[in-house]
């Protein structure tokens, strides 16, 4: 295999060089080059035909999947960044290996080579769950496979996934994470435990779209942000799924053995408000082996089949940082959200430190960056820093939801405020004097009579179980 591969590079290599084009980087088994100008549609074919021809001894041929993308990134130093190259490796995961995929704005730049011909494969939805994107095969009667299986697209398997408005960013950590949790048979219920605001609804959803060729019954996603009864849930899931009860039975046995032998990953959004329901779901596992459930809660659901992941901010890069700052997850978020309100901006070294400082400020909540970076059409990043360092409320209501809802950091407060107990506000209220964390035993001196040591222990893994505490290893909260 290792001449095998040394022959693959080779024969890429010197048809990029020779259309035009720049390799940028080997991606493990794949490369990724760019062309400003040159023949990409071409060196795809003439790759295709160098890699029928070779000599391939006793692997008998080697196929690769070719997409092409066209568009403005961002270049630094040697390599390219931003939605364009995203998108790029997204067409490329739709083909089969012989096959080379391009979108239409590949066409309206390239010509298109001698005897070559475009075939429509129709409108798909990628996985980065942006809007369908219609795509075409390159075909050459050179070519000995000129027929493919249909793309691997959302849009080859059943699924209700919406989509997204903007480029799903960082979390490398957390979907692998999440992913390793799915493909381990003990485990058939994830639970994504964070503040609203953090973003657990798009890292669902990702993750979702990730794994869809693994459920061969269908992926869906079940919004309960206005599903206020716990009664309504069963009937929320065949909402869902296009599932129609019949009036001879219990609606939630009928969903049970619809379930039966069925490969299906549910997504579960903003369970929160129903955790007193979360029984039903044990129920639903033990009745379907293959059903596997995504759930996002600020709470946890205390089930013992729960396996739980907890969402924090994004990461961003200690404070001043200059240098590499826009390698980090949370400026990639600010980034995109500024060039939708202003297409000039950049994050020059003027720039970074202010851009740095907001999200820290946010704690990197995908939320807090977002309605910042919607203000960079009115004031300078330095600006916007300081707006929030004098009040919350500068991040305020200029966004909305899909629901419509306004999007703030107050509100965010207010409801993880609203499902505290009247002891927990209590608790919660005395030990924020401690702005950078604490101890049980300091938490017990502030607390005082009548709190107990064991009450508050109590109230303090609630407070955690409601995302409004996190604890380290040594045991700080």
């Amino acid at each position: 295999m290792s001449s095998a591969l040394i022959l693959h590079d080779t024969i890429v290599q010197e048809n990029i060089l020779v259309y035009g084009g720049r390799i940028v980087k080997h991606t493990g088994d794949g490369v990724f080059a760019v062309f400003d100008g040159g023949e990409p549609l071409r060196c795809a074919l003439e790759i295709q035909k160098g890699l029928q021809r070779a000599d391939w001894g006793d692997i008998g041929e080697i196929r690769i999947r070719m997409g092409l993308h066209a568009g403005v990134a961002e270049r630094r130093e040697d390599d390219y960044f931003g939605p364009v190259i995203n998108r790029t490796a997204r067409v490329m995961g739709t083909g089969w290996g012989g096959q080379i995929v391009v979108t239409p704005e590949t066409v309206q730049e390239c010509a298109l080579p001698g005897e070559a011909q475009l075939r429509d494969l129709g409108v798909h939805m990628l996985k980065s769950l942006d809007e369908p994107l219609q795509l075409y095969g390159l075909v050459h009667p050179d070519l000995a496979l000129q027929e493919f299986p249909s793309l691997h697209s959302l849009s080859a398997h059943p699924n209700n996934l919406p989509i997204q408005p903007t480029n799903f960013v960082g979390r490398e950590d957390e979907l692998k994470e999440i992913g390793t949790l799915l493909e381990n048979p003990a485990c058939k219920l994830v639970t994504l435990v964070g503040l609203r605001g953090t973003g657990k609804t798009r890292l669902a959803l990702q993750m979702a779209a990730e794994r869809i060729e693994e459920y061969s019954h269908g992926v869906y996603f079940v919004p309960l942000a206005s599903t206020k009864s716990p009664d309504l849930l069963v009937s929320a899931i065949a909402d869902a799924l296009k599932f129609t009860f019949n009036s001879q039975e219990d609606p939630k046995v009928q969903l049970l053995n619809y379930f039966k032998e069925k490969s299906v990953l549910l997504v579960l959004d903003k369970f929160e408000e129903l955790v007193e329901r979360a029984d039903i779901l044990s129920d639903i596992l033990q009745a379907a082996a293959k059903l596997r459930i995504i759930v996002t809660s600020q709470e946890r659901l205390n089930l013992r089949e729960e396996w739980v992941v907890e969402v924090g901010g994004l990461k961003y890069p200690p404070p001043g940082t200059v240098e590499g700052a826009e390698e980090y997850s949370a400026l990639q978020l600010f980034l995109q959200g500024a060039l939708r309100v202003k297409p000039d901006f950049s994050l020059t070294g003027e720039q970074a430190p202010h851009v740095v400082r907001i999200c820290e400020l946010t704690g990197g909540l995908p939320l807090g960056i977002e309605l910042a970076s919607a203000w960079t059409r009115i004031f300078s990043s330095r600006e916007i820093a300081q707006e929030i360092e004098r009040s919350i409320d500068f991040l305020g209501g200029s966004l909305r939801d899909a629901s419509g809802r306004a999007g703030s950091l107050r509100a965010v407060f207010e409801h993880s405020w609203s499902i505290l107990s009247a002891e927990e506000r209590d608790v919660f209220r005395k030990i924020s004097v401690f702005r950078g964390g604490l101890r049980r035993e300091a938490a017990q001196q502030v607390a005082g009579d009548p709190v107990s040591p064991l009450a508050l222990l109590t109230t303090l893994s609630s407070l955690l179980d409601k995302s409004l505490l996190r604890r380290t290893s040594s045991g700080r909260y």
